[in-house]
């Protein structure tokens, strides 16, 4: 017989999970999803990405505003579950609900565990300048991102890639993992070995001040930041007086100083290079407040012989 399972996730990275499911069959009972919310400038109240999905393959959809309460519980109670999936739902689940599926709840989380427990493993893996990274599908407990390990698989991370873009990459690897450990769970042979407490490391929400440049930082650095960051909150600095978004940029020079950091040194009229701490960074895309993304060659006379300083707030 087919497993009886309830899917849990919300944002675009949980999608691919949920479509490749339902094309080898192992269509859910019930999908969870966060409640709709008002997004953009406009505060228009957009589904989901996992919403939609579940509206374009007719798939039932729960959208609970809380999940630690009886109603919560007994809604799922009524599917009588053999298996959770969670990917990116965004809501820790009580112990009475990891307790209800009969063949227990697992979860798709992006990287490699032990490393970067919690909510933004990629953009801290990026930022913090890692070659590697990877997926992990693993059974969920009371500890957030600590059960024993189903499946995990690395991939290398190339130098210029952002955290949207490698989360849409982690998202299709991780949802072939997701239903490659579903068959052997349905088949009765999957083998789950323990995190090793030793390499813990954790990786929490990023803030809206997360993306704050800190010009003494190496030019190395500084890209990372960008990188990481991209598309939220993204990298932001002042320049006299007024915000502005760094959306991407490439390391110039990684070793030599050019400048007070923030400097911006020319090297000809199209280019706009800034000095950091260390090295030397090139800005190819900007966005001032209000105003839509520029590439250099469109503004870099606008910066000409100035400073880009630290945001304050």
């Amino acid at each position: 017989m087919p497993l009886r399972i309830i899917f849990m996730g919300t944002p675009e990275f949980a999608r691919p999970t949920l479509e490749f499911l339902v094309s080898a069959g192992h269509k859910p009972e019930l999908v969870v999803c966060q409640p709709d919310r008002p997004q953009g400038r406009r505060r228009e109240v957009i589904p989901s990405p996992v919403k939609a999905t579940c509206t374009d393959l007719h798939l039932p959809v729960l959208q609970p505003e809380r999940v630690r309460c009886r109603a919560f519980y007994d809604e799922l109670a009524t599917i009588d579950p053999d298996l959770i999936i969670t990917a990116a739902y965004g809501r820790i689940l009580s112990r009475e609900v990891l307790a209800l599926p009969k063949l227990g709840c697992i979860n798709l989380h992006p990287s490699l565990l032990p490393r970067y427990r919690g909510a933004a493993p990629v953009q801290h893996s990026i930022i913090n300048g890692d070659t590697e990274t990877g997926v992990s599908v693993l059974f969920m407990t009371d500890e957030v991102d600590a059960g024993d390990i189903l499946a995990q698989k690395r991939v290398s991370l190339p130098e210029d890639i952002t955290a949207g873009e490698l989360l849409n990459d982690l998202a299709v690897l991780g949802a072939r993992m997701v239903l490659e450990v579903v068959e052997a769970i349905a088949a009765g042979h999957a083998q789950a070995y323990p995190q090793d407490p030793a390499l813990v490391t954790y990786a929490p929400p990023l803030t809206s001040s997360s993306g704050h440049i800190d010009w003494t930082r190496s030019s190395i650095e500084i890209h990372n930041l960008i990188r990481g960051t991209q598309p939220w909150p993204e990298a932001v600095t002042e320049f006299n007086g007024k915000r502005v978004i760094i959306k991407s940029a490439a390391v110039a020079d990684s070793k030599n100083k050019y400048g007070r950091p923030g400097e911006v040194v020319f090297r000809s009229k199209r280019r706009l290079l800034v000095a950091c701490g260390q090295g030397l960074l090139e800005v190819f895309t900007l966005q001032t407040a209000g105003g839509r993304p520029l590439s250099a060659s469109e503004t870099a006379h606008n910066y000409r012989g100035g400073t880009f300083t630290v945001r304050v707030n």
